[in-house]
């Protein structure tokens, strides 16, 4: 018995060959993509909370931030005489005053 295969059938054959491993490739490519889409999102939940508490500390530091700014300016006024010491001090109080009651709620 005596098979035949032309250049064209031949050449058809493989190019259906390569066709459907290209297709198991993709499919198994699309199967790692979900589960690596799975841990990026059980990361990302995780770094949720994390986040929210360190977004709560950057605004509670600009606050204390703006409070010693402003107790600066008011001891940098009293030295060039434009304001009296004691306002001076009272803004300096303020600023420690927040300082310590940040630093008592980390704890």
């Amino acid at each position: 018995m005596d098979a035949t295969f032309t250049v064209r059938e031949l050449c058809m054959f493989l190019l259906m060959a390569c066709l459907i491993v290209l297709v198991i490739f993709l499919i198994v490519l699309v199967v790692k993509a979900l589960g690596t889409l799975k841990t990026v999102n059980q990361i990302l939940e995780d770094a949720k909370p994390i986040a929210s508490v360190a977004n709560k500390r950057v605004n509670e530091v600009d606050g204390l931030l703006d409070d010693v700014t402003t107790s600066m300016g008011g001891v940098k006024n009293a030295l060039h005489g434009n304001e009296n010491l004691v306002q001076s001090l009272s803004s300096v109080g303020k600023a420690v005053s927040s300082l310590v009651g940040m630093l008592k709620k980390t704890d």
